[in-house]
C-alpha cells in the first residue's frame, strides 16, 4: 500500500505501510481531525430515517492476495515524480483465503485490510432477493484459483452510485469536509467516527433500497460508503440482522436544482 501525506514539499514523504493498524496510526498523527464521539442514535431516530448508513464493526474477510484484484485510477505524481494513489478500481471478484463465522446476526463485513469492500452473506443474499429489494448486486468472493467460496460469502455492489455532487459538504453541523490534493486537485471528503451525511434530493429521488457512494471519502486513499433503505433494514431486523454493525441516519434534503458539490 503506497501512501503519501499530499503536504507540499519537502514536507511530503511516501512509504509502504505493512498494516491497516500502521495506516490509521500514520493518518491521526498527520490529519489531526477534531475528535467527535460517534453519536449514538434512538429506535426512533433510526427506524424514522428514509435511509441509513451502515458501518460494519467486523473487519472478518480476510482477502488472499493483498488486493491484487485492484489498480489504481485516479493517481497522480508528488513533486518527486512518487505516485500518490486516490482511487483504485476492481478488476474481478476478491479471493478469500478466510471468511466470517456466517452463524451469528452479523449481516455485513469489511475486509481486513481496511478498504470499504462490503460483504454479505447467503442468507441476506436470499432475503433481498425473496423480498425484491432493489439496486444491489451480488458477486460470489472466490478461492485464489477464482471458483466461487462454498460458504456463500458475497460482495454488495450498487447499481447506482452516489456522486460528490449529491452529497451537502461543509455547510451543515457535522458534515464533511472536502480534502483537495496539492498536487492534481482531486477531491475527497474528510471521514470522521461520527459521519453525519446529508444528500440532495434529485430531482427522480433514491429509489433503491442500497447505494454506495463514488470513492470519496478518507485521507488521499479514497473509499466508499454503503447506504441501505429504510425498507432494507426492517427486512434485516425482522430476521434478527443487525447486530456488530453501526446504523445512523441520512438526512435527504430538498431538492434545489443546485448540482454545485459544496
Amino acid at each position: 500500500m503506497i501512501f503519501s501525506d499530499g503536504l507540499p514539499a519537502p514536507a511530503c514523504i511516501t512509504f509502504t505501510l505493512k498494516s491497516y493498524t500502521e495506516l490509521n496510526q500514520y493518518i491521526d498523527s498527520t490529519f489531526p481531525v477534531k475528535a467527535r464521539e460517534r453519536i449514538v442514535y434512538t429506535k426512533k431516530e433510526i427506524e424514522s430515517a428514509q435511509f441509513l448508513l451502515v458501518t460494519p464493526k467486523r473487519w472478518s474477510v480476510d482477502p488472499a492476495k493483498d488486493l491484487e484484484e485492484f489498480v489504481p485510477q485516479d493517481f497522480c505524481l508528488d513533486h518527486l515524480g512518487r505516485q500518490v494513489i486516490h482511487t483504485q478500481k476492481q478488476t474481478r471478484p476478491i479471493a478469500v483465503s478466510r471468511v466470517p463465522s456466517m452463524k451469528g446476526n452479523c449481516p455485513f463485513w469489511y475486509t481486513t485490510l481496511g478498504i470499504n469492500t462490503l460483504f454479505t452473506s447467503q442468507r441476506v443474499k436470499d432475503l433481498a432477493e425473496a423480498k425484491h429489494l432493489k439496486g444491489i448486486q451480488f458477486t460470489s468472493a472466490t478461492y485464489c484459483d477464482g471458483t466461487p467460496r462454498k460458504e456463500g460469502l458475497y460482495q454488495m455492489f450498487s447499481e447506482d452510485t452516489i456522486h460528490l455532487a449529491d452529497i451537502i459538504t461543509g455547510k451543515l453541523p457535522d458534515a464533511p469536509e472536502p480534502v483537495v490534493c496539492p498536487y492534481c486537485g482531486f477531491t475527497q471528503l474528510a471521514a470522521t467516527d461520527s459521519l453525519q451525511l446529508h444528500l440532495r434530493q434529485r430531482s427522480n429521488g433514491y429509489p433503491d433500497d442500497f447505494y454506495a457512494t463514488d470513492d470519496l471519502f478518507g485521507y488521499y486513499w479514497a473509499m466508499p460508503v454503503h447506504i441501505i433503505s429504510q425498507n432494507f433494514y426492517q427486512v434485516l431486523k425482522a430476521e434478527r440482522l443487525v447486530s456488530s454493525v453501526c446504523f445512523e441516519p441520512v438526512t435527504i434534503e430538498p431538492y434545489s436544482g443546485n448540482r454545485s458539490a459544496f
